[in-house]
């Protein structure tokens, strides 16, 4: 049988001839591989790509919006802080009153209330010997200062004699009336007490 001189070097050289069947899948094998290292070497070029991070374009884009999103929220965000702040001066002070009619029921005495709207600030007096007076040996609980940007208002429907109220041992109030607290946004609280229970409700 007659064999041309390169295909006997072939088949001496790798024991079969680079054609037929078998390379031709071999041909078309390390085709699909070539064609996949080529489309992982694309895929890792995305990555780095997307890993260098952001443009100083994409950077004052996202300022921009974070500046309009915080403007849009200011005023919402003043008026919260302003309702809270009326929220909590009235709680403060419903609390204080509510411990002075605790204090004067457990120790047997007075407890005497006095407001100064000069300079909106309250006292508590433990009026031991209850002649209404601060005597020597007295504790005064305070004072307690009302912020200075909200407004303290005797009333209106139902003011109160004076600007001092007595608790009695028996639990009783020396007389009846609210308080209304507001801020300048038009939000505001009553504080009241009733004389006969000496009870103190916010409203």
């Amino acid at each position: 049988m007659f064999v041309p001189i390169q295909l006997q070097k072939q088949i001496e050289e790798h024991g079969r001839p680079f054609w037929g069947p078998r390379a031709g899948r071999r041909r078309v094998r390390a085709g699909q591989a070539e064609e996949c290292r080529g489309r992982k070497k694309r895929q890792r070029a995305q990555v780095l790509k997307r890993s260098d991070g952001v443009t100083l374009v994409e950077i004052m884009a996202g300022l921009v919006v974070f500046g309009i999103l915080i403007a849009a929220s200011l005023p919402a965000f003043r008026n919260y802080m302003s309702t809270q702040l009326v929220e909590g001066t009235v709680n403060r002070f419903a609390v204080n009153l509510r411990l002075a009619r605790q204090k004067a029921a457990t120790e047997g005495n007075n407890y005497m209330f006095t407001f100064d709207p000069a300079t909106s600030t309250y006292r508590i007096l433990d009026d031991n010997n209850n002649n209404s007076v601060l005597d020597a040996g007295e504790i005064v609980h305070g004072p307690f200062t009302i912020p200075a940007e909200l407004t303290v208002t005797n009333g209106p429907a139902v003011p109160f004699p004076g600007d001092t109220l007595l608790f009695f041992p028996n639990g009783t109030a020396s007389n009846t009336g609210e308080v209304t607290i507001s801020n300048t946004r038009g939000f505001s609280r009553v504080l009241s007490v009733v004389r006969s229970t000496g009870a103190v409700a916010i409203r």
